[in-house]
């Protein structure tokens, strides 16, 4: 490896830069020149350093195959200053998403889009020019199976640069690939029912300027075939290609007793009952646990008996609010606006269902278990690890009985019969417990059974020691089935990217405000984070990469400020793993313990430190520019990526696994994988979306805070929450000093006298009755129209569902209402009020 000054970037040849280039045949040949630095010197300018010109301080170090480069420059315009970068020569690897197939799962979903990527570590996209990877072995794999570069459907591009504008900078690249059953999958050549896995290598080569023939860069992988026959999670929808951790067969949805467009699911579902208090039933304004619980059981039943055939009618089709459930997170909130009592909303309550599938010849059975997970936080640590995220109650088999919370309640399980108890896990898992069934094939050939739970995520217990973290959570539910076990390999890492016993659904949204100050264009988002395993001290088989997030940023707009605040992570470590780790990076440290880069292109890479003991709680925050208009919505997609490990679980039970891999010849290389990924969405709204659900928010986080201790991990990462919403409302006109730490949330003002109205501003009444309801071309809720007493009509606006709810009941009864507009905005109501 060489490393040299040159002006050939420069037409006047006076500003240079440093250039390497490398040989891995003995100097036979040499890989085009790659920049190193990041911005041009002009040594002829007339404030150059004359005593100490550039040349004579360059150096190149190197150890165990990684090398580092150092000069000296004047790009600041003074003096010659000392400058270094990390260098290595090209390596190339698989980063595997999905690399396990099920067969019952392939014939239900035949492709599988950006299912695995190639990286290429260290090269410039000059210096690789055009070229793409090659693969072999894929003949060999599965006959049915095709592979396709995704050059068309995002979310990211072929091949995809860190910094698309700086072509001479070495970065990694890499090549999304999709994999596709165009026939389905046959047996063979999938495994028999009950038979072991099929495994098959994949290997890669990849040759540009000094990696050609004999020494292109080559990479290996291993796929996994599985046998059918066994209950599954169909995750994606064929028809909509959804992300997985937005399951089709995981849905969450809320119920509003006290709002009757709102207080069933679907129709013909047995009706929430309230429970009786003293010979009265308890007000549709107070929690009321147990009849969340009896509705959930009678719910269940109602879909385990009219609608278990999978070639029949979809019941999801008709659940409530799931327009968008494959495209959007799911909301979890504590009540509804009351109309009628502004001082006691609406009490909500939240659920999950699944729905499991079971495929084979009619009157196959198999007794299955669904586990649901909360993961406190959003998580790309969705893998299956029994010793902390996954703990069970096992069985005599040694496998899974019953979901235990994991350590620190990192996560927390959830039941159809009460909360976590002993109670409720024999209720729940006992030989005739509700989330307990013997699945039956029927005679189509398949059959859907449906589990579930009441997400009680607003008891006080469970608020204080569960949900801590923030306002974003992650849900997995979990199939246990002792005739298909989860079982970790050496090959697969199982979660709800791979695997068809996991399901993934993702709580919660994040907004943005326009217009507005900066202030609420600050989008916060709390999640969780294990440390990396330790490190190996000599390079090679990707041992000693640390595990670290790839972060997605879709549609952000370039140039907003990214932070991440780890309270429990020296911010400095970090800096440094990404010097040693990259070739380029654009990372910094605004304080010790908060990471921050700009949005530049496709992705950004953030190593994760090694460590032992707790999770780092972490704090993930976006600030978008203030162009940004209403309307507009931003996705980030945060992974982590792993290096492959043997994690084998349940060895003992592996001879009875469909899992079990007996791998003749060769062990492949390694490879790294994607263990888990959460979403931030960010819609663009107004004010009047957005701030009840911040001052909602912040009377919870205040509630929180009183009762968590300081030592909790995930207490500096709530307190700078806080402060960030508090900033928000702030910037919306409300008062956060106003509003008082509440468990059930913020009651707010009537209206007319509350934050942000104050007696300067101009208001605007309309009274009268709804004549319209207005709905966009996807069925979701966009306004309505009011003819007022006078006769005039007049349109306004709308999305929330709450919104869409009042105005329906206002429209099927002919209630008379009024309308309250601010003069800025008359088409976005600020509040609705209803007339006797």
């Amino acid at each position: 490896m060489v490393v040299y000054y040159d002006t050939v970037d420069d037409p006047n040849r006076l500003k240079t830069d440093i250039w390497m280039q490398c040989s891995v045949d003995n100097g036979a040949t040499w890989t085009k020149a790659v920049k190193i630095t990041s911005a041009e010197s002009n040594e002829a300018s007339s404030n150059d350093d004359n005593d100490n010109q550039y040349g004579d301080y360059i150096g190149l170090s190197g150890y165990g195959g990684q090398f580092f480069a150092c000069w000296t420059d004047n790009r600041n315009g003074g003096d010659e200053q000392i400058w270094g970068s990390a260098i290595a020569i090209p390596s190339s690897y698989f980063i595997a998403v999905k690399n396990s197939f099920g067969l019952d799962e392939v014939n239900d979903s035949h492709t599988y889009n950006n299912d695995f990527y190639v990286a290429v570590e260290g090269a410039s996209p000059n210096s690789l020019g055009s070229a793409t990877p090659a693969f072999s072995n894929a003949v060999s794999m599965i006959s049915s199976m095709t592979i396709s570069a995704n050059t068309s459907i995002g979310p990211l591009p072929f091949p995809t640069l860190e910094f698309p504008t700086q072509l001479d900078t070495p970065q990694r690249i890499l090549f999304p690939y999709n994999v596709n059953f165009p026939t389905g999958a046959q047996t063979p050549p999938f495994p028999m029912s009950g038979s072991a896995a099929s495994v098959k290598e994949l290997d890669s080569s990849i040759s540009f300027q000094g990696f050609q023939s004999a020494n292109s860069l080559t990479a290996q992988t291993l796929f996994e075939f599985v046998a059918g026959g066994d209950p599954y999670f169909r995750n994606i929808d064929p028809a909509v290609d959804n992300e997985f951790y937005l399951s089709n067969d995981l849905r969450v949805f809320t119920i509003t007793p006290g709002v009757p467009a709102l207080s069933n699911v679907m129709p013909g579902a047995p009706p929430f009952t309230p429970s009786m208090a003293g010979g009265n039933p308890v007000p549709l304004t107070s929690q009321d646990p147990t009849a969340a619980y009896q509705y959930i059981q009678g719910f269940l039943n109602y879909l385990n008996s009219n609608y278990n055939n999978s070639a029949g009618v979809d019941p999801f089709a008709s659940f409530l609010d799931q327009g968008n459930a494959l495209t959007a997170d799911s909301t979890v909130s504590p009540g509804s606006f009351n109309p009628f009592d502004i001082f006691h909303p609406w009490t909500n309550y939240n659920f999950a269902v699944a729905r499991v599938w079971l495929s084979g010849n009619s009157g196959d059975t198999a007794q299955t278990k669904v586990f649901f997970r909360l993961f406190i936080a959003q998580t790309s640590d969705t893998d299956y690890q029994t010793a902390s995220t996954y703990p069970s109650n096992l069985d005599m088999a040694s496998l899974p009985a019953s979901p235990l919370p994991g350590p620190g309640n990192q996560t927390y399980p959830f039941f159809a019969t009460a909360d976590y108890s002993a109670a409720a896990e024999t209720s729940d898992y006992g030989p005739t417990g509700v989330n307990n069934q013997d699945i039956t094939v029927g005679a189509s050939g398949g059959t859907w059974a449906y589990f579930g739970c009441f997400l009680n995520v607003y008891d006080s217990s469970i608020q204080a020691t569960v949900m801590a973290a923030g306002s974003h959570q992650c849900l997995v539910a979990q199939i246990a089935c002792d005739d298909a076990p989860i079982i970790n390999t050496s090959t697969v890492v199982e979660s709800p990217e791979n695997s068809d016993k996991l399901a993934q659904r993702n709580l919660q949204i994040s907004f943005s405000d326009n217009p507005g100050p900066a202030s609420t264009h600050r989008v916060p988002q709390s999640f969780d984070t294990r440390p990396s395993p330790a490190l190996t001290s000599v390079p090679g088989n990707l041992l000693n990469y640390p595990d670290e997030f790839m972060i997605s940023w879709g549609n952000t707009p370039a140039g907003s400020l990214a932070s991440i605040y780890w309270p429990g992570v020296d911010a400095s470590t970090v800096l440094e793993l990404a010097s040693q780790m990259y070739a380029s990076n654009f990372l910094s440290a605004s304080d010790p313990h908060t990471l921050q880069c700009r949005v530049s292109g496709n992705v950004t890479y953030l190593p994760i430190p090694p460590g032992t003991g707790n999770n780092f709680a972490g704090l993930f925050t976006i600030n978008l520019p203030q162009t940004v208009v209403r309307g507009q919505e931003f996705n980030i997609t945060v992974r982590r990526i792993a290096t492959r490990r043997g994690l084998d679980n349940y060895r003992s039970k592996a001879a009875q696994s469909k899992a079990l891999i007996a791998l003749p010849g060769k062990l492949a290389g390694n490879w790294r994988y994607i263990v888990g990924t959460f979403q931030v969405r960010i819609p663009v709204v107004t004010k009047e979306i957005m701030l009840w659900p911040d001052e909602n928010m912040l009377a919870i986080f205040k509630w929180r805070l009183q009762n968590l201790s300081p030592s909790n991990r995930w207490y500096p990462v709530l307190k700078r929450y806080a402060e960030i919403i508090a900033g928000r409302i702030q910037g919306l006109g409300g008062n956060p000093n106003q509003i008082g730490a509440s468990l059930s949330g913020y009651i707010p003002w009537l209206p007319g006298h509350g934050p942000g109205h104050g007696p300067q501003e101009e208001r605007h009444e309309f009274t009268g009755k709804v004549v319209g309801i207005i709905y966009d071309r996807f069925g979701d809720f966009r306004g309505f129209r009011l003819v007022t007493e006078k006769g005039h009509e007049h349109s306004f606006h709308g999305r929330e569902r709450e919104m869409e709810a009042l105005i329906y009941r206002a429209w099927q009864d002919e209630i008379l209402i009024t309308v309250v507009v601010e003069g800025h905005d008359r088409h976005w109501p600020d509040s609705i009020i209803y007339r006797t």
